[in-house]
């Protein structure tokens, strides 16, 4: 806690002394806004009219227009979100061209995504970056997620050259109201949620929220039952137009079964049910829950500079038993499992200062970003283990038999992580002329692990002060028509528990990932500014690759260096009020290049050569129908490699339909039915190995209420 009180005063000292010798210029700064079809004002970090955003903080840490940022950003807003029936992050990321879902951690819904062929766990909430991604999400107090494809490591630090996304929570407005919303659907589906809003003084300098969520559900695989509580209250505080206040807070907690899925004895599959399962009805659920408490203040020196000082606290847990799947003998029929205990706990705390400016020089305009970050991050991994080969604990996957003795848990390991980062960032957004602009952004980290196995008394640690740079120019060919392309590196050390503790044969961390991406493409807005496309081919390379293990499930190696090349095209607009549309598509050839054990050429697991998804709804706004609103899109992949084993197993393509219908009794009323899956369509929507393959949601519906007062 130390480090983390000299992290808060050492920033807030910085932000005081910088306030104190520019506070004599005075004014207010500038926060850029655009109209929306006359609608108001849109800002980077706000609501959207309808589907479209234009704007983006989460790109360059400063509030740009989209056409600006040298890279594909893909915004899903809460319109998309409400209309999809959206509970967690994932449902929002089904919506982008080159995004999949990829390990879901034994169903817990906390999912890693493969994006342009890579998986990754990185994420943000309100621009600072998670250190691991334990924790479940919810959509209740979520604004919108920001897509961000290609390397982002120069502002955001370690991270995958694949891409990342930011979550925008919703923020205090300034007038009162209560929306109430309630869900029924198959599989026991029950969900109430609340998001009350309140003006708490009456110069409005005070304002209140607080979003809550409670669920209750089945599952169409047996034996499965989840409860989730989610608590998030937020309170702004703005005593002048040129200071703002925020304290926010979370709080998750989330009881499901640990379940891998199903399994492909030969790598074949179909020949079991989708609700096989293949673990332990008896073992009772995983609890999973973190909290959060954030701050954030933001100064205005002047019209051009302003200052901003953010920080975030977050304690996570998570316990509980499972039958961890570890392989199909030669019968075809007989899964080996171990008897698994989980015990995790985690801590992080992270500051941020930054200071925003403007300037010109020479007639050329600026917009320079300068920050500093600190970083803790403290976990503590305990399990154990039984012996599989002195307590098989099988089960028979076409005639399962549940009740078994379990064998007992005598393999222990306690794992103890302790990351401490110090950094520093800088970008520049240069516009040489009103249709020719530049970036050039940088960051420098200082990163300290220690790693020890408490049982064994080893010790594993790596010291790096790594440097990663982006460069991107952007061309406006015409006023709706703009030219990008960019460059970027990525860091990402490679010691943490799913490594299996020890790293390298040697003993050793594995080595740090390594990345480059490179991509250029086209950003354009037509049918009367009313939708955008965006268009990018890329080339990343990244050295060092954690993959799942086929010689030691559940565990990791490397996979020497993979090379991901393609396109992705995603598209969102407002054709007409009444009509809008969002989707996209991606090509993707993610293959091993190098590599000792993978033979090289491999495509890499879980990622489709063609994936994409779209979504279309239409209401109309006056006659009969009016208030009536229906929608209907799809979801579909080609192919996949199950696993890294070089071909021996694949995961079939699929093409999945959801369509949808509301009605509004008023602005402030509606009931509406999402139906998922129309078509009962039989398909994976994940895999990891040939004992780690997760079944699609078979046919759903959901019929929800929703009321504002």
């Amino acid at each position: 806690m130390r480090e983390l009180y000299r992290s808060i005063l050492l920033t807030s000292s910085a932000l005081i002394a910088f306030t104190n010798a520019n506070a004599q210029e005075g004014g207010t700064f500038e926060l850029p806004t655009i109209d929306i079809q006359g609608q108001g004002q849109e800002r980077g970090d706000g609501p959207v009219q309808g589907y479209r955003a234009t704007r983006t903080t989460s790109a360059v840490k400063t509030d740009t227009p989209l056409k600006d940022v040298p890279q594909v950003v893909v915004v899903i807003p809460k319109d998309v979100l409400d209309d999809r029936g959206a509970t967690t992050v994932d449902d929002a990321l089904t919506m982008v061209g080159g995004v999949t879902k990829g390990n879901n951690f034994g169903g817990l819904n906390n999912y890693e995504f493969n994006m342009r062929g890579f998986p990754t766990r990185n994420a943000a909430k309100n621009g600072i970056m998670a250190v691991r991604r334990y924790e479940p999400d919810d959509i209740t107090n979520v604004e919108r997620v920001e897509v961000l494809m290609g390397p982002s490591g120069a502002l955001y630090g370690r991270s995958d050259p694949s891409g990342f996304y930011n979550v925008i929570t919703k923020r205090p407005l300034d007038y009162n109201f209560t929306t109430l919303t309630g869900s029924l659907g198959s599989y026991g589906q029950r969900r109430a949620t609340i998001d009350g809003n309140y003006v708490l003084s009456e110069d409005k300098k005070w304002l209140g929220r607080i979003n809550a969520a409670v669920e209750s559900r089945d599952s169409f695989r047996d034996f499965q039952h989840s409860d989730r509580i989610f608590l998030a209250p937020v309170i702004s505080y703005t005593p002048s137009a040129d200071w703002r206040f925020i304290l926010e807070g979370e709080f998750l907690r989330d009881v499901r079964p640990f379940d891998r899925g199903l399994v492909a004895p030969g790598g074949r599959l179909g020949g079991l049910p989708i609700s096989r399962f293949l673990g332990e009805p008896n073992d009772r659920n995983l609890a999973n829950q973190y909290g959060l408490v954030s701050a954030r203040i933001e100064h205005d020196i002047n019209k051009d500079w302003m200052v901003r000082f953010a920080t975030q606290a977050k304690d996570g847990a998570l316990y509980g038993w499972t039958a961890e799947p570890v392989s199909v003998l030669a019968d075809g029929r007989t899964l080996t499992r171990r008897n698994t205990l989980r015990n995790f706990h985690w801590q992080s705390w992270n500051s941020q200062l930054e200071a925003v400016g403007k300037f010109e020089t020479g007639g050329v305009k600026h917009t320079l970003l300068i920050g500093a970050e600190s970083e803790i991050y403290r976990n503590r991994e305990g399990s154990r283990r039984s012996n599989v080969a002195l307590n098989p604990y099988s089960i028979d996957i076409f005639n399962p038999v549940y009740g078994q003795i379990k064998p007992p848990a005598t393999a222990l390991s306690l794992f103890e992580d302790s990351i401490n980062t110090y950094s520093l960032y800088a970008s520049d957004q240069i516009e040489w002329t009103s249709k020719l602009k530049t970036l050039l952004s940088f960051r420098v980290d200082s990163y300290n692990q220690n790693a020890r196995q408490v049982i064994t008394g080893q010790r594993l640690s790596q010291d790096s002060t790594p440097v990663t740079p982006k460069v991107g120019v952007t061309y406006d060919l015409l006023p709706t028509f703009t030219l990008f392309a960019s460059a970027a590196t990525s860091f990402r050390p490679n010691l943490d528990s799913d490594t299996g503790f020890t790293g390298t044969s040697a003993g050793k961390p594995f080595p740090a990932e390594k990345g480059v991406g490179y991509e250029a493409g086209v950003k354009w807005t037509f049918w009367d500014n009313a939708v955008s496309l965006q268009a990018a081919a890329f080339h990343i390379v990244k050295s060092n690759v954690l993959t799942a293990d086929p010689a030691n499930p559940g565990f990791s190696t490397t996979a020497g260096e993979v090379t991901s090349k393609g396109f992705d095209v995603n598209l969102v607009g407002n054709i007409t009020p009444e009509w809008k549309v969002i989707g996209g598509y991606a090509y993707i050839d993610a293959r091993v290049t190098e590599d000792i054990n993978i033979p090289v050429g491999a495509r890499f697991a879980n990622v489709p050569l063609h994936s994409g998804s779209f979504m279309s709804v239409y209401e109309w706004q006056t006659g009969l129908l009016a208030g009536l609103g229906i929608g209907a899109g799809f979801t579909a992949t080609s192919n996949r490699a199950g696993d890294n084993s070089g071909g021996t197993f694949s995961v079939p393509g699929y093409v999945k339909f959801d369509a949808l219908a509301y009605y509004k009794f008023s602005e402030k009323t509606r009931v509406s039915l999402n139906v998922y899956n129309v078509f009962d369509t039989v398909y994976y929507a994940q895999t990891r190995s040939l004992t780690n393959v997760y079944p699609g949601q078979p046919l759903t519906a959901v019929l929800s209420l929703k009321g504002t007062f």
